[in-house]
């Protein structure tokens, strides 16, 4: 077995075991926050899938995507709940309780049905040569695809669909940037910091987005749905000047990733 697939293996075994950890929780209370890291869990895990090959991992991985699809669209209507009812009053909040109990039961029908998510067996694995050669060239190859996306939808005004797609690029370069952090110095702290408050203030776009969705599924008039208009659009403003401020040019993002390409290293 070669060490890349060694390492790939342990880190879907250790993702794996997050995910059931959660899926437990949820399971003896479906609160906002267990909710909450069940969805993340299951993001950290598919980015497992996105980056190696399925085979070698040494499960049934089309098993666990098809689990994980659905315990990540149960959870995703409860936790569009959780971040839309602060933003909401009554009489709104009231009908928007009324859903989040009936998907909360969903949602436990969904993680009870199909038993704990299978994973390989978690073994100690090595920082090699190889595995650092992987991540010289997927890391860059990633960062290069994000930094070019975000300095567009910083300029041309993207609709907030079209953010919240850019904002999945972002988790998706942050969770795999959090798998070979070990390979790095203290600098790639910089860049997880970076993608966090990206990922925040794109977060708080997409519940005012969400949150618009369900209002319209409930036929909420227009004066209630324009405060979530204004608030979507405050934050998709102070998303672009956070960007130009950390991402002023071609050539700060093109530091990082060189950074990403250079100092991948192996360790003992």
């Amino acid at each position: 077995m070669s060490s890349l697939t060694q390492f790939a293996r342990t880190r879907a075994a250790e993702r794996a075991v997050v995910v059931n950890q959660q899926r437990d929780l949820v399971l003896h209370a479906p609160a906002e926050d267990a909710v909450h890291d069940l969805r993340v869990a299951l993001r950290r895990m598919e980015q497992i899938f996105e980056l190696f090959d399925a085979e070698p991992l040494g499960f049934d991985v089309k098993q666990a995507q098809i689990q994980m699809k659905d315990w990540m669209r149960a959870a995703g209507r409860v936790r569009d709940c959780d971040v839309v009812l602060p933003l909401l009053q009554a009489p709104w909040t009231n009908d928007l309780l009324a859903f989040r109990q009936l998907w909360a039961k969903e949602l436990l029908e969904v993680l009870g049905g199909g038993g704990v998510m299978a994973a390989p067996t978690a073994r100690k694995s090595a920082i090699t040569e190889e595995v650092a050669q992987f991540a010289r060239i997927t890391l860059p190859r990633e960062a290069k695809a994000y930094f070019h996306a975000g300095a567009r939808a910083a300029r041309k005004n993207h609709s907030l669909r079209r953010l919240h797609e850019f904002r999945l690029h972002g988790k998706s370069l942050r969770y795999t940037v959090e798998l070979f952090q070990p390979l790095y110095g203290p600098r790639i702290a910089g860049l997880q910091k970076m993608l966090k408050r990206t990922q925040q203030l794109l977060g708080e776009m997409a519940d005012a987005r969400a949150g618009l969705k369900l209002l319209k599924r409930m036929n909420a008039p227009e004066d209630v749905l324009e405060p979530l208009h204004q608030l979507a659009r405050e934050k998709r403003d102070a998303f672009t000047v956070r960007w130009l401020e950390e991402i002023p040019d071609d050539a700060v993002a093109a530091k990082w990733v060189e950074y990403l390409r250079r100092y991948a290293t192996a360790r003992s």
